[in-house]
């Protein structure tokens, strides 16, 4: 399946929009996860449920972040600790993400290429990686 340049700047949206309420509930629930001195890892227990708009979503920690599953449709969504506040998103998560919505199965380096072409546009940047200079990182612009 190709993947549009038109059709990705939605699917970017709902992502990092989901991706952000997600984060929101989290902290909530748990506020010491919220604190920017401290990791994610280290304020949350390993795993856990929290209840966003009407589903549960299940949670599990990982080396940089957070797993997040829908019970109601399997939806992932995959978090790392840095993009706190911040619309963050990386070719691996966002490829996860689609995947897990019907979306077709991409690679990691399609993905990438129209996020490329996402910024060439205007509607992303890209920033550098807090963990990995080989990590793509984009940011979503106008918001």
């Amino acid at each position: 399946m190709h993947l549009e340049l038109e059709s990705m700047v939605p699917v970017v949206r709902e992502f990092l929009e989901l991706q952000e309420a997600l984060l929101n509930q989290l902290f909530s629930e748990y506020p010491a996860a919220a604190d920017p001195d401290k990791l994610i890892s280290k304020a949350i227990p390993p795993q856990g449920c929290i209840r966003l708009r009407g589903g549960d979503w299940l949670f599990n920690r990982h080396g940089t972040g957070v797993r997040f599953v829908s019970k109601n449709d399997g939806t992932e969504v995959d978090v790392e600790e840095f993009i706190t506040g911040v619309k963050v998103l990386t070719p691996w998560r966002l490829k996860w993400f689609m995947e897990s919505r019907s979306m077709g199965s991409h690679t990691e380096r399609s993905v990438k290429t129209v996020l490329d072409d996402l910024v060439a546009n205007g509607y992303l940047k890209l920033r550098k990686s807090k963990y990995s200079s080989s990590d793509r990182q984009y940011e979503l612009l106008g918001e």
